[in-house]
């Protein structure tokens, strides 16, 4: 079994986000699915591998009326592929606002929308 190295409590869910790749003046947009989320990071679905070389911006709304959203920066800390054009993507989160952190405690402290599961 694999001993979980995380601090923080994941939800487990499957909801889309908007990711918006930052190196140097390069903008990219990147529609994805969130596979888990907790207070300091996620961890996404990507279509391209990217590197910690790699500074995100992460938007979203939050099930299940999707009227939250949250608008987040994370640093990429591994990318690992999962299929021929799927890579699973873990992101810390950088400078991270109190209304954001009051929101993701509220997801992963009632997991309360579709298909969540605690970690």
């Amino acid at each position: 079994m694999v001993e979980e190295k995380r601090r923080d409590k994941r939800v487990r869910e499957d909801f889309g986000i908007l990711c918006k790749i930052y190196e140097r003046t390069e903008l990219e947009g990147n529609l994805s699915k969130i596979v888990d989320i907790g207070r300091y990071g996620l961890c996404f679905i990507a279509d391209n591998e990217l590197g910690p070389q790699y500074i995100l911006g992460i938007n979203f709304r939050v099930p299940p009326d999707f009227k939250e959203k949250i608008e987040i920066f994370g640093r990429v800390i591994q990318s690992e592929r999962i299929s021929e054009q799927e890579f699973k993507t873990r992101v810390a989160f950088i400078d991270i606002s109190e209304a954001t952190k009051s929101i993701l405690d509220k997801i992963i402290d009632q997991g309360n929308f579709p298909g969540a599961s605690k970690k």
